[in-house]
């Protein structure tokens, strides 16, 4: 019986998840979805920089099984931090939490891992008006790589806003002196100005040097921020062309009447949208009933067999 109950409310739970997914983004100034394409698990930290608004425990401590995927809504304004994965994590002896890669002494407070990881940096900052928030973003190897990553603006606009990371494994070529080994394995390659060419030639689009500006990428109300870790191709980004408007122009726009029919879509949607979501609901209840009530005759006249 509580199995059937629970199937509506299942049903009910992933619509409002996906109608959370397209509609949240205009009250939230970054969304991101961490995706874990690796074939082990890795446990994603996500931190603010100093002097910037700090995140809940929920949103800096998990980890992703391989396969899975998390959204973290990052909703502060003029909010700036790091994103990167920790691998191969576990407990020492006296019950203290460390990672080989990644490893930020299981802080929340550490500003920056203290072991070899891919870096992303996030700033956000508003643009024009509170409504909409410019995101600037790149990858970092300046502390090293242990993990392929990409982060892929989904519906930005802006001349830069484009996909950015590094798919190839650097772990494979890394020179022997760079090495994090784990086993007889490679797991993590240590960064060195003297080795910069190498990270750079394989990983152009990622940042190498303090001084290096080029993977440097920003994006204007964009839906949501598709991470993945271990990605095996590059995601393709075609942004729309940039379209900044002038103060006049928006005035214009909010003073220009609207269409009968644009006004009707505008106010019967969110009844529209009650409707559909009341006439889900009662359908799913009277499934359920007549689910149970034909579970009730089935037990009736199996007792009443058994009677006879």
């Amino acid at each position: 019986m509580a199995t059937a109950a629970t199937t509506p409310v299942r049903l009910l739970m992933h619509f409002f998840s996906f109608f959370l997914l397209f509609f949240v983004g205009s009250t939230s100034a970054i969304n991101l979805i961490l995706k874990n394409s690796c074939t082990y698990t890795i446990w994603p930290v996500l931190l603010s920089k100093p002097n910037s608004p700090q995140l809940p425990n929920p949103s800096t401590r998990f980890f992703l099984r391989p396969g899975e995927a998390k959204m973290v809504f990052v909703s502060p304004p003029e909010w700036s931090g790091f994103l990167w994965a920790r691998s191969l994590c576990g407990t020492d002896p006296d019950g203290n939490f460390f990672c080989v890669t990644g490893d930020n002494r299981g802080k929340s407070t550490t500003l920056e891992p203290t072991l070899t990881a891919t870096l992303v940096d996030f700033t956000i900052t508003s643009v024009a008006t509170d409504t909409q928030y410019e995101v600037t973003y790149f990858v970092s190897l300046m502390y090293g790589f242990n993990v392929p990553i990409t982060v892929n603006p989904i519906g930005g606009i802006g001349s830069y806003c484009h996909a950015v990371g590094c798919t190839l494994d650097l772990n494979k070529g890394c020179p022997d002196e760079l090495q994090v080994v784990y086993g007889d394995e490679c797991v993590g390659c240590n960064y060195y100005s003297s080795y910069a060419d190498y990270f750079d030639g394989l990983c152009p689009n990622a940042r190498t040097s303090p001084y290096d500006d080029t993977g440097t990428f920003a994006c204007v109300s964009a839906d949501y921020y598709d991470i993945t870790f271990c990605a095996s191709n590059f995601p393709s980004s075609s942004p729309p062309p940039v379209r900044y408007e002038t103060q006049n122009q928006e005035s214009d726009k909010k003073n220009k009447p609207q269409k009968p029919m644009t006004l009707a879509l505008k106010y019967m949607g969110g009844s529209i949208l009650t409707v559909l979501l009341l006439v889900s609901f009662k359908c799913a209840v009277k499934f359920v009933r007549r689910r149970n009530n034909t579970m009730a005759e089935i037990q009736l006249a199996m007792s009443l067999n058994a009677s006879n």
